[in-house]
């Protein structure tokens, strides 16, 4: 499985983006910090990749593409048969005896369609790359003011291939040990590791574009104190600082500033931030992969969280304002 903060290394800012919507009312949450291992599991198998496979006779054929089949698209069954992982699809080409049926989601039309698997020394093979799952380590942004829901990421879990993000079918976040930080230099974007314990600490209910959420089982919320979320307007130009955990050594606090503030540009770009804290330059370089969702408190309150880097500046980079988040996990939750 693929780490999912790779996902977008290789482009000038990455990660997803989010909505510009304002709140009313004054929330507050639990601004949290903690690295946490992510698990998610799709629905259906996501399609990145057609190749051509050689049949008994030495010719090259792709029966996914004569198929019809595009890269992007889900499989959702074959045949009678539901698929939760590529082995299901590997075997109920393997066992078919002509033509396969396939439902198929493209862009969130129901499509069927067939293939006719290529008969190959190894076997009857399709021709299709998929994914079932992923797995990698982000930031949980905040709890909710009660401490039974958390936000996290502040962008979605995409494909490192196709760059769509992933049906959910189930997840969870689990707990981190031995986090480490290969630093963020020019050109080239560091990341968190870490060993997943297998201490479950809260499922993923919704992977939207603003983020992860779902209900959560912290120990010991209190820790995490609560704060009001700001207003958009309540955002200004200057200090603040950011919560993570980049080495294992628990969250800290790490000085910021934010540089600029947009009210009309895509709202993945609200923020433009830009690590000042030498602690942190030394420990991870400025931004890594896995510090994504790590949130950002001004003047007591929370305003958003980090969601991307500038890989030819990795002390800069982008937030997501809270508000996005806040409203997203309104409507997502389950």
């Amino acid at each position: 499985m693929e780490n999912l903060q790779k996902i977008t290394a290789a482009v000038t800012a990455v990660f997803l983006l989010s909505f510009g919507i304002a709140y009313a009312e004054c929330t507050y949450v639990r601004p949290c910090g903690e690295a946490v291992g992510i698990k998610l599991y799709t629905e259906g198998l996501l399609v990145v990749g057609i190749s051509d496979v050689q049949d008994v006779n030495g010719e090259k054929i792709s029966a996914a593409r004569d198929g019809g089949i595009r890269t992007g698209d889900i499989i959702m069954r074959a045949g009678d048969r539901e698929l939760n992982s590529a082995e299901e699809l590997e075997e109920a080409a393997k066992n078919s005896s002509g033509e396969l049926s396939l439902d198929i989601m493209r862009s969130g039309e129901h499509i069927r369609t067939s293939v006719r698997p290529v008969l190959t020394e190894s076997g009857q093979r399709l021709g299709l790359w998929v994914r079932d799952s992923t797995a990698g380590i982000g930031t949980v942004t905040y709890l909710s003011e009660n401490a039974d829901s958390y936000a996290a990421l502040g962008h979605g879990i995409t494909d490192v291939d196709t760059g769509n993000i992933l049906s959910l079918k189930s997840g969870n976040i689990l707990s981190c040990t031995n986090i480490s930080a290969e630093k963020s230099k020019k050109g080239s974007v560091g990341e968190l590791s870490c060993t997943f314990d297998g201490d479950v600490i809260g499922d993923i209910g919704a992977n939207s574009r603003v983020g992860i959420f779902g209900k959560a089982d912290f120990e010991n919320p209190e820790k995490y104190e609560k704060l009001p979320a700001a207003e958009l307007d309540e955002i200004t130009e200057g200090d603040a600082v950011i919560r993570c955990n980049p080495d294992g050594n628990g969250v800290c606090e790490y000085d910021i500033k934010i540089r600029s503030i947009s009210h009309r540009a895509s709202a993945d770009k609200t923020l433009v931030i830009e690590v000042t804290d030498k602690e942190l330059i030394s420990k991870t370089g400025g931004i890594v992969q896995g510090m994504s969702g790590s949130p950002i408190i001004q003047n007591g309150k929370i305003v958003g969280a980090v969601t991307h880097v500038f890989v030819n500046n990795p002390v800069k980079g982008y937030g997501i304002f809270i508000g996005n988040m806040l409203n997203t996990e309104r409507y997502t939750v389950r």
